[in-house]
């Protein structure tokens, strides 16, 4: 009998005819197998010229102390969360004193109890500041001057023409 099968593709574009979308949809499954392929077999990943230049220094990049200010926020915040319960299961033991006993709570027996989450919640509450107040892009001559990019015209066409060859050599082996 004939081979059927059934592909699910989930495209946004309604213009083209589903034979259209499915041809197109091969051609990419096809390309990404070679790309597997290549770096696996061909050093896809190995300079195909050393040539560089000097990136654009006015570039904006991702701002290396905005993720390690985050950090530092979000350990915060998880320590006022750890405190805060410590300080609510001893609440509720000063609350819940044994059948028969009296117990007075005083202020200052609630505020010794919440002094750490307290000084705990200012620290967060500065470190959300400053995270705030931090650039997320900086210029890339501010976090690595001097940068250099290797030339990438030449390996395009390299890629183009080995992928080429690749899928004429799988033609003529099918």
């Amino acid at each position: 009998g004939q081979e059927h099968r059934q592909i699910h593709i989930l495209t946004t574009n309604t213009d083209l005819p589903a034979a259209e979308i499915v041809f197109r949809m091969s051609a990419r499954w096809r390309h990404e197998n070679y790309f597997r392929y290549a770096r696996q077999h061909f050093a896809l990943d190995a300079h195909d010229s050393y040539q560089a230049f000097t990136d654009d220094s006015e570039r904006r990049v991702p701002n290396p102390l905005k993720d390690k200010a985050k950090q530092k926020r979000d350990a915060l915040a998880a320590k006022v969360r750890a405190l805060a319960a410590a300080a609510d299961v001893q609440e509720l033991a000063l609350c819940s004193p044994e059948p028969g006993e009296a117990v007075t709570i005083t202020n200052k027996m609630l505020n010794e109890l919440n002094a750490p989450v307290l000084a705990a919640e200012k620290q967060l509450a500065q470190a959300s500041k400053e995270y705030q107040a931090m650039s997320a892009k900086l210029p890339l001559g501010e976090v690595n001057p001097g940068q250099q990019v290797l030339e990438s015209e030449l390996k395009q066409v390299l890629h183009a023409f080995r992928m080429a060859a690749y899928n004429v050599t799988m033609m003529l082996v099918t």
